[in-house]
């Protein structure tokens, strides 16, 4: 109930709601990106204030992390001349005082965008980041001179990158305790937390714990099918809006966080419903034209 409280009813769900009642998809874009240069700027002021003495880094910061992980991803997608390396200075920012999570998820992104946008420039952002590879020694060495100890560059300096920091102990009691419990309707809205006192880090899992093994997995279904019809019906350029939202929203759902007290699922599930509203329009206009279109009759 406090957590439920506090998060779910007054943030969780009026953010998807609010969404929904936005009229044109470029309007929650532009604040989107609006929002991204306030990222950069109290980043900025940051970094300004830890060069300064102000205050000092003893660990890393998960929720600086994903704060950073959507500007990152929104301004690398606008490809501008500004926005590509400012995108990476957070992300060297993320390297150094965050988690290892919202780093892989940008390096994600970017390889989808290589992918699937073929530009001239998938080639130097190819290169730039071999370089960036073969310098990260050189990157951690400079940051314990300042007196940062990078928990992401000390991982993979030790070949420890791939550990799951206790997160696949959390599922297999999450598991023995929906399968013991109550399989088939679930433990209820918030039952990882009431049961195992932490969430499952993983959102299908949570999915399952919450609705059961029979609604949950009809939910991951459903969920799925309508994103792969939103992707599919939408153009290249929105099939790629879809895969930055997913990145910056989703995936970080697949490791931390829960959808119960974070507002981000529920945002990406407004930008969804937003750009499926624009497929039907585009739909509704292409089939306008073609019916208003006049047949032209070749006479010799």
């Amino acid at each position: 109930m406090s957590k439920g409280v506090r998060f779910t009813l007054p943030i969780c769900i009026p953010s998807l709601l609010c969404l929904c009642t936005v009229r044109r998809l470029d309007i929650a874009e532009k604040v989107l990106y609006n929002i991204s240069w306030a990222c950069v700027a109290v980043v900025f002021f940051y970094f300004f204030q830890y060069f300064r003495g102000v205050f000092y880094i003893e660990s890393y910061d998960m929720s600086f992390s994903y704060a950073c992980l959507l500007p990152m991803i929104i301004l690398y997608a606008r490809k501008k001349l500004y926005t590509v390396p400012l995108s990476f200075i957070l992300f060297v920012g993320v390297l150094a005082i965050g988690s290892r999570g919202a780093a892989l998820y940008f390096i994600v992104f970017v390889l989808f965008d290589m992918i699937q946008n073929k530009s001239k420039w998938r080639w130097v952002i190819l290169m730039l980041g071999i370089l960036f590879v073969v310098l990260l020694p050189s990157l951690a060495d400079y940051l314990d001179a300042l007196g940062i100890h990078s928990r992401t560059l000390s991982m993979i300096d030790s070949g420890d990158i791939g550990s799951d920091s206790g997160r696949g102990s959390i599922a297999g009691t999450c598991w023995n305790v929906l399968l013991s419990k109550s399989p088939i309707l679930g433990l209820g809205i918030f039952g990882d937390y009431v049961i195992i006192g932490a969430y499952c880090h993983n959102i299908f899992l949570e999915f399952l714990m919450d609705f059961g093994l029979v609604a949950g997995v009809i939910l991951i279904l459903f969920l799925i099918t309508r994103l792969f019809r939103v992707y599919f019906h939408a153009d290249r350029e929105y099939r790629n809006k879809i895969l930055q939202y997913f990145c910056a929203f989703i995936l970080p759902f697949m490791t931390s966080g829960s959808y119960l007290i974070n507002s981000d699922f529920w945002i990406f599930l407004g930008l969804c419903i937003l750009i499926e509203r624009r497929n039907i329009r585009l739909s509704r206009k292409g089939k306008f034209a073609m019916r208003a279109t006049p047949s032209i009759a070749v006479v010799r």
